[in-house]
């Protein structure tokens, strides 16, 4: 997206205002000459401490405090036409996360050389077309999920990061759509979990990985799938249950969804009309955790009366 009156080859002293307006208190040299005034202008100003200069050729109007996302705004300016905040910048200001990064980043095409090196900021070049949305323009929710995502460490990390933007958005589709205009992503198959329709299955996709990556790996006893039952007049579905040792595991997939007051009060009819107990994973627990969350499972089947033990997944495995 282009920046306010960036086409315009004249400003007027009202255009100036609304520009200044828009774009937070902050002019480049570039909107001050177009709209008639001298190269010495913003010099002036801020050497009689009316105005602050962020960066070579950026304005900041007056000579307060400067927030974060004029900050955001003089970083655009300095860098040029047809930049974005991207990463950890855009993700603050999209509310995906709560502390403000301490470097700006600024995405902008390669095929336009960046102007030199900002203090503060990180300017990264990419081939693909820069998307923006919103003012300041910062690349889309789902670019920037997907950023950082290919920069996060562990499952964990992934699943935070993902969860965040699906309660933000409010659903997946966007994430979805995304991924699939990426040839190159890391986390890939997580991901591809992560954002399955829901009539396929992200709860499917939790309930193998549950299989696979908890029970099997941990050499834990198998049980049944997708049982059904009637409680106090109520179907209920469990996930997966071991009727033998009197254990239920739900596997919440939604990532967008707390636990309810409902949730409560069934566990707590299943406790006292059939004895059995009845846990509750996430994404976090299984693809992030899973062999604590194997541990957590066994000590279940224990009290149920399991003489086994669990077995280590492999030689990294903490059990």
């Amino acid at each position: 997206m282009s920046l306010p009156y960036e086409t315009f080859p004249h400003l007027t002293d009202d255009d100036l205002a609304e520009v200044e307006r828009i774009q937070g208190r902050v002019l480049a040299m570039g909107q001050l000459v177009r709209a008639g005034r001298s190269e010495r202008y913003g010099r002036s100003r801020v050497e009689s401490g009316r105005w602050q200069q962020l960066y070579r050729g950026t304005y900041v109007t007056h000579a307060g405090p400067v927030s974060f996302e004029t900050r955001c705004w003089a970083a655009l300016l300095a860098v040029g036409p047809g930049s974005a905040l991207a990463g950890e910048t855009a993700a603050y200001l999209q509310r995906l996360q709560t502390v403000p990064p301490a470097e700006i980043e600024v995405v902008v095409p390669r095929s336009r050389r960046a102007r030199g090196r900002l203090p503060g900021v990180r300017v990264r070049s990419t081939r693909a077309r820069v998307r923006a949305v919103d003012l300041p323009p910062r690349t889309p929710i789902a670019v920037t999920t997907l950023d950082l995502v290919g920069r996060a460490s562990s499952t964990d990390e992934v699943v935070s990061t993902v969860t965040a933007a699906v309660r933000r958005q409010g659903g997946q589709l966007a994430l979805r759509n995304e991924l699939e205009r990426r040839h190159r992503t890391r986390h890939r198959d997580l991901l591809t979990d992560l954002l399955s329709p829901a009539a396929e299955g992200i709860e499917s996709a939790l309930e193998h990985r549950f299989d696979r990556d908890v029970l099997r790996a941990h050499g834990l006893p198998r049980m049944t799938r997708q049982q059904r039952q009637v409680v106090q007049g109520v179907l209920i579905r469990a996930d997966v249950v071991s009727e033998e040792f009197a254990v239920r595991f739900e596997l919440d997939g939604r990532l967008h969804r707390d636990k309810t007051d409902a949730d409560v009060w069934r566990d707590n009819a299943m406790v006292l009309e059939r004895g059995e107990r009845t846990l509750r994973y996430r994404w976090r627990h299984i693809a992030g955790t899973p062999c604590r969350t194997a541990r957590q499972v066994e000590r279940a089947l224990q009290k149920g009366g399991w003489a086994g033990r669990l077995r280590a997944c492999g030689e990294a495995c903490s059990t």
